[in-house]
């Protein structure tokens, strides 16, 4: 997939352990204003355990803008030979709807299918309207044979790589 052009000047790069203050803050504004309750040590556990996202079996990266700090983020884990699990997506509001959340769920597949997965899994809120469409239009359908787990979410959804 092609970067979208409101990605001009933004830098993305691989997130490390040193980030994860930030990665945190900025979810916490994106959340808040989403209505969704901020819970590093439920949901967001993965953000407060270092190497989480280490490779080779995870992958964390971060769109900073300059002078703004993080407006977007990507995580993604293998959880088994077959199977990874796209944990983070967020963009900063005024990125949402350039194309950037699906560049960086492109980028998120993209390095499943690398690793030989052939399922992605990810769980999410029905009430993220936006996200919810962007999953779908990718393909991404409701699993059928595990509920979610987080704390906020009511969704679990999958897609065949």
């Amino acid at each position: 997939m092609k970067r979208p052009e409101a990605m001009a000047g933004l830098t993305l790069r691989p997130g490390i352990d040193a980030d994860l203050p930030r990665v945190r803050t900025f979810i916490a504004g994106v959340q808040a204003r989403l209505g969704i309750q901020h819970d590093p040590g439920t949901a967001d556990a993965d953000l407060v355990a270092p190497g989480f996202y280490a490779p080779p079996r995870g992958r964390l990266e971060v769109l900073e803008h300059a002078q703004d700090g993080i407006v977007g983020l990507i995580g993604t884990i293998e959880l088994d030979a077959n199977e990874a699990e796209l944990k983070k997506l967020y963009v900063a509001s005024a990125l949402r709807g350039t194309g950037c959340g699906a560049f960086l769920l492109e980028r998120s597949i993209a390095w499943a299918r690398e690793r030989g997965c052939r399922r992605m899994v990810l769980e999410t809120n029905s009430a993220l309207e936006r996200a919810m469409l962007l999953y779908t239009r990718r393909g991404f359908v409701v699993s059928t044979d595990t509920a979610p787990r987080g704390q906020d979410c009511d969704r679990r959804l999958e897609l065949a790589l």
